[in-house]
């Protein structure tokens, strides 16, 4: 079955609040990608957490993680001329 969430930063990137919203609007998922203007993969354990509490508080689920993992790492000039990066910082391997 497929479970259909809302994206939390497309209503904000407060987090509390986009938790808030979703529950008003009778959705029972969220799906994460950002929240307090950073993308999921460089939040804190701190972070997480806290993202976790909420999510229990809230008596929502989460349907979709949106990591930016298997997706190519950016170059500064680059990615704001292509796309949204949805808050993926740049990175190298090197």
């Amino acid at each position: 079955m497929c479970k259909v969430g809302v994206f939390t930063d497309e209503i904000s990137q407060d987090f509390e609040y986009a938790l808030a919203v979703v529950k008003e609007l009778g959705a029972g998922y969220v799906e994460l990608r950002s929240m307090w203007g950073k993308n999921l993969v460089d939040l804190s354990s701190s972070e997480l957490e806290k993202a976790k509490e909420l999510i229990k508080k809230s008596k929502l689920k989460v349907s979709i993680i949106a990591s930016p993992f298997f997706k190519c790492h950016l170059k500064k000039k680059e990615a704001k001329k292509s796309r949204d990066t949805y808050l993926v910082q740049e990175k190298s391997y090197s």
